[in-house]
């Protein structure tokens, strides 16, 4: 998993692959809501596991705060990333039937820049979704988000297909 400082470096180069060749990217915030009692460490290794597994090999992935991840998807368009956003986001909730600590909440969002934008200009908007998702959903004047919202609920996860658990695929 990254760190803070690899995420920059990463989404620097990305930006400047994507404005050279005109290709996609995206980029996917997960934050974490903690119960009090908890190990923010203990938890943020179950969800950065759950989100490598979600992820693709080429996607980077990085922590870059306490309860914040952040994963950037070279060659993905914003409607795949709000897919994998809503996969990792179900991945967690399943988790909670196992060793995951009840009252772990983790909230996704997912955002493409649009022409003349970045993916930190993404990132901010992907974050201000996240900002905006209260108990009553998203903000009705935000169209991106709630045309994300709308194709989230016809995401359906994806079993591990392959049989392999978390533990497996993240080689432990």
């Amino acid at each position: 998993m990254d760190t803070r400082a690899d995420w920059d470096q990463a989404l620097r180069q990305e930006d400047a692959r994507t404005l050279r060749y005109g290709r996609p990217a995206s980029v996917m915030v997960a934050v974490m809501r903690l119960p009090l009692d908890e190990d923010p460490d203990r938890c943020a290794s179950r969800v950065g596991k759950a989100i490598r597994f979600e992820a693709r090999e080429t996607d980077r992935v990085a922590r870059v705060g306490p309860d914040r991840f952040h994963v950037l998807l070279p060659e993905t368009l914003e409607t795949d990333a709000a897919a994998l956003a809503e996969r990792v986001r179900l991945a967690c909730l399943a988790m909670s039937s196992g060793k995951q600590p009840a009252g772990l909440e983790v909230r996704t969002s997912a955002a493409a820049p649009m022409p003349g934008q970045t993916l930190r200009d993404a990132l901010r908007i992907a974050s201000s979704r996240l900002a905006n998702d209260g108990p009553d959903g998203p903000d009705p004047g935000d169209e991106a988000s709630t045309r994300m919202l709308k194709f989230e609920h016809r995401v359906v996860a994806r079993p591990g297909v392959d049989g392999r658990t978390l533990d497996d695929r993240a080689g432990r």
